[in-house]
């Protein structure tokens, strides 16, 4: 079967490289196997389960996972070393996370510029912090400015370079460092004029012109003071002071308390009582050595002096930054989809922020007696989910009328912040109008965002910040499953690229590394792989109990266990997995039997009587559905149940035969108010899963509140998308009586009772029924072409997949990419065929050395090592005449036949190939596939008219050669097997197929 299966895919893999595009209708030798591959199904509804996805997206995936079996996805070397290579990742980033105390920040020069302002507080002349003057002369730039070495952005090099020349200036020391630094400012102050106002530094209008006068006090005049761009700055500098009346700074902590260095004319009595109780100014380094020069307070120097000994000299854009950092670090993980690895390191995270959590929200470091939307949102989401008592109320203070900001007083709104706060409002509990107006104000901020295309940021430069805002418009969380948010983020993830805005531009090795990027990348490869082999032994299951037979498609099979691998991730939960798409599946075989008039009430209570019995039906060569259906599931529970107790030391298969007896029981009667098919997944979820429901706990009054509002709710979403009203933004709209405000109210009840904290059910419990309730969110809110894409991005693309082993049968592949993902002898996953497929593409030297070694090494091995041998010489001389242009018909079906040959066991000697009569099909097989080509390109799809002839070949040729063909393949030949002679007929027939039909024909035939 595995033969058959390879030698399928390299014959459909090269039948398109020949490129007769046009689609289908002669008979082919595989015709019979798509049909009964693709025959439809029973109409049989069930809330979960998708069935109208277009064959076009979702068969192209299960036509391609058939070449998956557990001993193609990694050999045994690999795995260890791939094991080996995550658990260091892992490693490291619990040490990281375990370790983050006030937050990792990159130095930043502007900061331990004013640091290093700062004069002995003694009286002497000289720096109090000498060090930070070492660290500026360390750090300077090639081009003589400071700043970050990747990202050029004016604002952040003139700012941070002004402030070093001030300092070196101020103190009489390194003339040569300053003046090459007076020169870039000079040469590059005009970059200001064409930089984007969304990523001016934060309070850059304030502290820059303040820095220049300052310059102008030290004799610095040859910078052009009064550039045409210092105007617009000091116009800006005074819309923002007024914005802010100076009696509101002194008494309230503002935005200006993180740029005091900027401001004059300052009442030190009054703004020393807005300081933090760690003695800084808004966690700013740089505001508070400017107070510390004014008022020398000694709160002030202890903060300073911390900062100096911590980071060697420097200091960073803000300190401390321990909220900020804990935070994003934790929804990086969460979104890679690895959080799993780091549990109890992020309960300490979200203990210690939780510690300094405060009714008016939060800012990026504790003690700021200030905060903003975008970490009072993200601290109330992650503290919310994880089960921490918080209330939206701390959102009040950021709304404005009918508009939400991230703090008091902004003049230009940034899309990160509010796109943090729509999130937030989506973990909404009843009656919490907060987060109505959130969401609603955020929605449409971003969505006028997305239309104008206007998304850089204030906050962070992200290139792929746009993409991420947009997927999660497009899937909101109730639409969200794990593995894929998990697959887009690591996409959407910029690792160690992002690079964040404050004063100067700042680097977060906290929650920016390409450590978390490497460990989901292996992760989701590793559970990708795993997902592989479970569809392949997922198959046989469906062949084995032919339920093709019973009205089950094999899209309605890799649905199911999509929803189930996209939920349920983690390699080692293959039985809880399996057990629910395996249960799905014959949910609806139930549902539909049940359901159906043609079944008596004698035969249901037959079928139910057995069931209770456990009469399992013995094999027998036919008998009725009931039957077959009860012998799927009683093998089936069998199976979960010995697989639960080998896992988890216990029997469930009475808790489970009880589960199914109740639910059958109800159905046989009639008595489902809401069919109740969601109840019986969780519960089988559950048992699987190791989670213990007892008779008790199924009767309790929580537990039957669960059962009851996610029933209500899959039923309601069922109905919802059995009426195909994809229009969930229009809350009014009523479908059936079915409104979708409703629908909403219900998942925020849902969601309150699943994340508010209690003693009487466990939390892995009621976290199963909203998992369950989401995913029929999910199939009801996406449309069937974007369920289609989720499937095979989930089960299919990894980064990179195992099927590098068989990349001869795909299409549409980014070569660039995928060379980069060679082993270092040049193959792709140790396989042959998929590095001459790949050398036929590129040319590539180091795979043209791999299949060189290959031909050498196995040139006197038995014949099935020389089959590869003889696929890869194939393909080495056809490429070697399509370089040297020695073709003369391009000779691709003298390829195929080769190929299809060599996989299908028809030896070829070498005296064989230079056989006259062997040549002569060969010879004859390219030419008329050659015509065929150019007919079919020149799109003259009347062959019936043997007069046309485009670019001088007539039909009449054609006919005559394949006249001549079915001659040679037809007359008995001893020289050579007939079956090497029907491999020629079959390439060219169906060359000729593809000539013949058009398009939409050949549509109508795959289907």
């Amino acid at each position: 079967m595995q033969a058959l299966f390879s030698h399928r895919l390299a014959y459909s893999s090269l039948v398109s490289h020949i490129k007769l595009s046009s689609p289908i209708q002669q008979t082919l030798p595989l015709q019979h196997v798509t049909r009964h591959f693709l025959s439809g199904t029973i109409d049989i509804q069930v809330h979960s389960l998708n069935h109208n996805i277009h064959d076009k997206h979702l068969l192209n995936v299960a036509s391609r996972d058939r070449d998956i079996n557990p001993s193609q996805v990694l050999e045994k070397d690999g795995l260890e070393e791939e094991a080996v290579k995550m658990q260091d990742q892992i490693e490291c980033i619990r040490e990281m996370l375990g370790t983050i105390g006030e937050g990792r920040m990159k130095v930043s020069p502007y900061d331990t510029a004013w640091v290093a302002l700062v004069p002995a507080l003694d009286g002497d002349d000289r720096p109090q912090f000498p060090g930070s003057l070492r660290w500026i002369a360390d750090h300077q730039l090639s081009d003589g400015s400071w700043g970050d070495e990747l990202v050029f952005l004016s604002y952040d090099r003139l700012l941070n370079t002004i402030a070093c020349v001030v300092a070196l200036r101020t103190w009489n020391i390194h003339p040569d460092k300053s003046a090459k630094g007076i020169t870039f400012i000079k040469e590059n102050i005009h970059k200001l004029q064409d930089e984007n106002e969304d990523h001016m530094l934060c309070g850059f209008e304030v502290v820059f012109p303040a820095l220049l006068q300052k310059a102008q006090n030290l004799g610095i005049d040859n910078i052009p003071f009064d550039a045409p761009i210092m105007k617009e700055i000091y116009a800006a500098r005074d819309r923002k002071l007024k914005r802010i009346p100076k009696d509101l700074m002194h008494n309230v902590p503002t935005t200006l308390l993180y740029s005091l260095e900027g401001l004059q004319d300052l009442d030190w009595e009054k703004l020393l009582k807005l300081q933090t109780p760690l003695g800084s100014f808004l966690t700013s380094p740089a505001s508070t050595a400017f107070a510390l020069i004014q008022t020398k307070d000694e709160k002030c120097f202890r903060y300073l002096e911390d900062i100096v000994k911590e980071f060697q000299g420097g200091a960073p854009a803000a300190y401390p930054f321990d909220l900020f950092a804990r935070l994003w670090a934790i929804d990086r993980v969460q979104r890679l989809g690895i959080s799993r690895f780091f549990t109890p390191q992020i309960k300490d995270c979200l203990d210690h922020v939780y510690r300094y959590w405060t009714e008016d929200g939060i800012f990026a470091g504790r003690f700021a007696r200030f905060s903003d939307v975008d970490v009072s949102s993200m601290g109330f989401r992650l503290l919310r989910l994880h089960g921490y008592k918080t209330t939206p109320d701390v959102l009040k203070q950021f709304k404005n009328h009918d508009k939400f900001s991230c703090f008091a007083f902004q003049m230009i709104e940034s899309p990160t912040p509010i796109y943090n706060l729509y999130r937030a409002s989506q973990v909404q509990f009843p009656r919490e109008k907060i987060l109505e107006e959130a969401r609603e104000f955020s929605c449409s901020f971003l969505q006028e965002r997305l239309a104008s295309n206007k998304f850089l940021d204030k906050w962070v430069i992200s290139k792929h910040l746009p993409d991420e805002i947009r997927k999660g418009l497009e899937m909101p969380w109730y639409a969200s499953l794990p593995h894929v948010e998990a697959k887009y983020y690591i996409k959407h993830y910029g690792g160690e690229d992002d690079i964040w805005i404050s004063k100067t531009l700042y680097r977060m090795p906290d929650i920016s590394n390409n450590k978390y990027l490497e460990l989901a990348k292996l992760d989701f490869n590793r559970c990708q792989a795993q997902h592989q082999r479970e569809w392949y032994f997922l198959e046989e299951w469906y062949v084995n109990f032919k339920l093709q037979e019973l009205g089950i498609s094999k899209k309605d099979l890799l649905l199911a266990y999509f929803l189930a691998a996209a939920n349920i991730f983690e390699p080692e939960r293959s039985n809880v997995r399996l057990a629910w798409a395996k249960s799905q599946i014959i949910i609806r075989l139930m549902t539909f039997y049940f359901t159906r008039e043609s079944n008596t009430l004698e035969e249901r209570i037959d079928l139910l009587s057995k069931f209770k019995n456990f009469k399992c039906i013995g094999k027998r060569k036919s008998y009725k559905t009931g039957r077959r259906i009860l012998d799927i599931l009683l093998k089936t529970l069998d199976q979960h149940s010995i697989e639960t107790l080998e896992e988890h030391d216990k029997d469930t298969s009475h808790k489970q035969h009880c589960a199914w007896e109740t639910w059958l029981s109800k159905l046989n009667n009639e008595d489902l108010e809401y069919n109740d098919e969601a109840e019986l997944l969780v519960h089988i979820i559950n048992t699987c899963a190791g989670y213990m429901v007892s008779v008790d706990m199924l009767q309790h009054p929580e537990y039957k509140k669960f059962s009851k509002l996610t029933n209500k709710i899959c039923h309601q979403l069922k109905e919802y998308q059995n009426n195909k009203v994809h229009e969930m933004g229009n809350r009014d709209k009523v479908t059936h009586g079915i409104k979708y405000k409703e629908i909403e109210t219900d998942m925020q009840a849902l969601v309150q009772l699943v994340l508010e904290e209690t003693n009487e059910i466990d939390s892995n419990i009621k976290q199963t029924f909203l998992m369950v309730a989401k995913t029929c969110y999910y199939t009801a809110f996406f449309d069937q072409e974007t369920i289609g894409v989720h499937i095979s991005k989930d089960l299919m693309h990894s980064v990179p997949t195992t099927l590098l082993y068989s990349l001869e049968g795909l299409q549409d592949l980014d070569w660039e990419k995928l060379l980069k993902l060679q082993t270092p002898l040049g193959s792709f996953l140790t396989s042959p065929a998929s590095t001459a497929f790949a050398l036929m593409q590129t040319k590539d030297e180091k795979c043209f050395r791999y299949l060189e070694d290959i031909v050498k090494e196995f040139k006197e091995e038995a014949p099935k090592i020389a089959r590869i041998q003889d696929y890869a010489w194939y393909w080495e001389t056809w490429l070697s005449k399509l370089n040297n242009e020695d073709l003369e018909y391009n000779d691709e079906a003298e390829l195929l036949v080769h190929t299809i040959n060599t996989y299908a066991g028809y030896m070829v000697s070498e005296d064989m190939l230079q056989h006259p009569e062997y040549n002569k099909f060969f010879k004859l097989t390219n030419k008329i596939c050659h015509q065929l080509k150019e007919y079919q390109n020149n799109k003259v799809n009347e062959m019936g008219n043997r007069d046309k002839g485009p670019q001088g070949i007539k039909y009449k040729e054609i006919e005559t050669d394949m006249q001549a063909l079915v001659q040679l393949v037809l007359q008995e030949n001893d020289e050579i097997d007939s079956n090497i002679e029907q491999t020629f007929l079959m390439v060219v027939k169906t060359c000729n197929y593809l000539a013949f039909f058009d398009q939409e024909t050949t549509g109508v035939h795959i289907s």
